[in-house]
This record gives C-alpha cells, structure tokens and sequence, in this order.
C-alpha cells in the first residue's frame, strides 16, 4: 500500500492529476456519481459565475440600434439609452435629445454648472411635447428623472442605485 501511495504522489507532483483511494464498491460509485454530478454542472456553475445584464448590452441581436462609421443611427441609439430609465418614453426621450443630442452634449453642460443642485436639476424643466395636433400637451421632464439621470452620468461609486436621488 505505501508503495501504491508513493507511486500516486509522485505522479500527483508530475502530471497535475489528483487521484483519490476508495475502500469498496459503494464508495467508487458515489465517488463517479459525484464526479459526474459536477461535470453535468460545471458549464451552469459558469454560466451563472458571468456578470449578467438585463439591457441591450448581453448581445442580443433584439431592439439593437446599429450605428455606422459615419455615425448615422447614433442619435436614435442616444434614445434608446434614454428610454431605458424608468417611465422615460419616446416623447421624453425626443426631449432631453433635442436639448442635448449626445451622452458626451449632456455631461458637458453637467460640468459647467456652478453648483451639484443645478446640476441635478439641469434637465427638468425641459418641456415634453404630448400628442399631435389640436389635442397637444406639453409637460416638463420633472425634478426626479433630472436628478436620477444626473446620478447614472455623474456618480463614481458603483454600488449607488437609482432610486437614491438626492
């Protein structure tokens, strides 16, 4: 048995295998059973290790906005950035696009604001168009979408949530 051992070390330390001594029948089928349990879940266990997102960034080639070298189709994707925020459709989206026709336009204008407070509200009082013709309304972006796409632009700490508007 030593020499057995001696033999299983020295072909450990050489060849990066492991191996493992069993005493009877049942111990080398739950031994396989183990083995085989874990290699059946190993590509989940994977799979699930993987950052996941829940927006258009995973890759799905679904509601995906293609965008040239020329830069036609980055203002409609600019858009559908918008629209990823909570209660933000396409008429407030056409809004804060039309003062701001970029991501880079808008925190320009956050970094020449004299103070946080302006900054966080630089966006609410953009006014939204509603509906067309003689039934048109008009409404503002409001305090607390301004201040919650002020936060996704701005902050550094990436453990803050959306809903801690300041």
């Amino acid at each position: 048995r030593v020499d057995i051992e001696t033999a299983l070390v020295s072909a450990q330390l050489q060849c990066s295998l492991n191996h493992r001594l069993l005493e009877d029948a049942n111990k080398v089928a739950m031994f396989i059973l183990q083995v085989t349990k874990a290699v059946a879940e190993a590509p989940f266990k994977h799979e699930k290790g993987k950052p996941s997102f829940s927006w258009y960034a995973e890759g799905s080639s679904t509601n995906t906005v293609k965008v040239d070298k020329s830069g036609v189709g980055l203002l409609k994707l600019w858009h559908q950035q918008l629209r990823q925020f909570n209660n933000v459709g396409v008429e407030v989206a056409q809004a804060i696009a039309g003062e701001y026709p970029s991501p880079q336009a808008l925190i320009q204008s956050y970094r020449k604001c004299q103070t946080f407070r302006d900054a966080s509200l630089l966006l609410a009082d953009i006014p939204v168009r509603r509906g067309a013709g003689p039934l048109v309304s008009t409404r503002r972006v409001g305090p607390e979408l301004s201040k919650k796409i002020h936060l996704f632009f701005t902050t550094t700490d990436p453990e803050v949530s959306l809903g801690q508007t300041l």
